[in-house]
């Protein structure tokens, strides 16, 4: 457990903790997990659970493979055409918030974006989301920046109706606040303006894709445990998502100047 790249080594203050617990203590405060491991074999799948509610469709599963396991949790192939989210921690509710608001549902419908057709959570904390789509992928170092940038920006457009004002201030304390906590006074703050709202949240991430084809879409995720500990759970900005884009594939391939004005660009003329 020790080597999963969501297993929070470098804070943990017991070394004996593991997810059986219950709970692991970190520098940052305590987190709260759950014992998932059962949850990897497809015979766990063949019962819903007896606890906690369940929101969509629970799958019929044959086959049940850990595809990978990443900085948030693990990646499970159900049969051939569905992909499962496992959070081994108590990082919130923004998935089954999410699909249990038909509105958010309906403005999202044909667009790039992947939603869970089942959610299973317990006292209002997400632990397991399924996916109907059969592949799922990085694009960090293969996608073209501007066509991420395009669909995304449509994402952002669809929801623009239940944004929320402008909260410029509490943005602002959530940097304060990570700062406090890392000891350091080097984040960089951008100027608001009355176009910067929130949205809800959809816990974008170019490192996973769903993928059809020669087509490819994001999947709305559970957000990072890193966040969860650092920041109050606010609605965030849609450019917000943009710059945590731009610093994946700046971080993977580089990033001039002006591939940087047209990632930009290419995000303006879609969104709102």
């Amino acid at each position: 457990m020790d080597d999963a790249p969501w297993w929070p080594s470098g804070i943990i203050t017991d070394d004996s903790a593991d997810t059986e617990s219950g709970v692991v203590q970190t520098v940052f405060g305590s987190i709260q997990c759950w014992n998932f491991a059962a949850c990897l074999s497809d015979e766990w799948w063949q019962h819903r659970p007896e606890s906690g509610d369940i929101w969509g469709d629970w799958p019929e599963v044959t086959t049940a493979e850990v595809i990978k396991h990443d900085r948030k949790g693990i990646l499970l192939k159900l049969n051939d055409h569905q992909i499962a989210r496992i959070s081994p921690f108590a990082v919130g509710n923004d998935l089954s918030r999410l699909v249990q608001y038909q509105p958010w549902r309906q403005a999202l419908e044909d667009l790039a974006i992947e939603l869970p057709s089942m959610v299973y959570y317990v006292e209002n904390q997400d632990r397991i989301a399924v996916y109907d789509c059969s592949e799922i992928v990085s694009g960090i170092e293969s996608l073209q920046a501007e066509r991420v940038a395009d669909k995304l920006g449509s994402i952002h457009s669809a929801l623009n109706e239940f944004s929320t004002p402008n909260t410029e201030r509490r943005w602002n304390d959530r940097l304060k606040d990570i700062e406090a906590e890392l000891k350091v006074t080097t984040l960089w703050r951008a100027p608001h303006s009355e176009y910067t709202v929130g949205l809800p949240r959809l816990n974008i991430d170019l490192a996973t894709l769903s993928v059809d084809g020669e087509e490819f879409s994001f999947i709305a995720d559970i957000r990072s445990l890193v966040e969860h500990l650092m920041c109050e759970p606010d609605r965030l900005p849609g450019l917000a998502t943009l710059m945590l884009i731009e610093q994946q594939i700046s971080f993977a391939r580089g990033m001039t100047t002006a591939a940087r004005k047209s990632l930009l660009q290419a995000y303006l003329n879609t969104a709102p």
